[in-house]
């Protein structure tokens, strides 16, 4: 069996101001509770859980270890078909993203929002950045975020870009799960 990856959270847990933000700590509370579930689905294996707070550490995390060690990665969290969504500051994306157009898409659609410009912070990371080798053959990845396997623009969706990235590093027999919905 080999090392299990569960990460959760993502939201944003302050203001600007550094005041509280109450909605960003109610829904990293359920990714955490929803992690415990999947933790007791497991039962057993080498679990790591870990509290997410951008792609780039994710991504460390992740990169460094041993080539064909992780067998399964799960990430509880907001998505979109294109990326997930971690966030430190307002209208600040520091998550996962598909690629350039998918994070110039984004950008622009949730620039146009009333809450001003929207952009991905130096801590964003692209799928391509995960070195895959790392998982086992037979590897499983979740993602437990809203419409990620939903495609609605042009381009892969996010678990389409993971399945594609895991097949080349030669997992052939590794898949992915993904959401078409909330």
């Amino acid at each position: 069996m080999g090392l299990r990856y569960i990460f959760c959270g993502g939201t944003r847990e302050k203001n600007a101001d550094g005041s509280i933000r109450q909605l960003g700590v109610a829904h990293n509370s359920a990714f955490e509770f929803a992690a415990l579930n999947v933790i007791n689905d497991y039962k057993s294996g080498n679990i790591n859980k870990i509290k997410i707070t951008n792609a780039a550490d994710m991504i460390n995390a992740l990169n460094n270890n041993q080539i064909s060690s992780v067998s399964s990665l799960d990430i509880l969290c907001h998505g979109t078909p294109y990326s997930l969504n971690f966030s430190e500051n307002e209208n600040e994306n520091c998550g996962l993203i598909t690629g350039f157009f998918a994070k110039t898409g984004l950008a622009f659609y949730y620039s146009s929002w009333e809450d001003g410009i929207y952009s991905f912070s130096d801590d964003s990371r692209y799928v391509s950045d995960i070195n895959f080798k790392v998982f086992t053959e037979d590897a499983r990845i979740q993602i437990h975020g809203c419409n990620t396997a939903r495609g609605s623009m042009p381009g892969d969706t996010l678990t389409i870009a993971l399945s594609k990235e895991l097949y080349q590093a030669g997992k052939t027999k590794s898949y992915v799960i993904g959401h078409t919905d909330k």
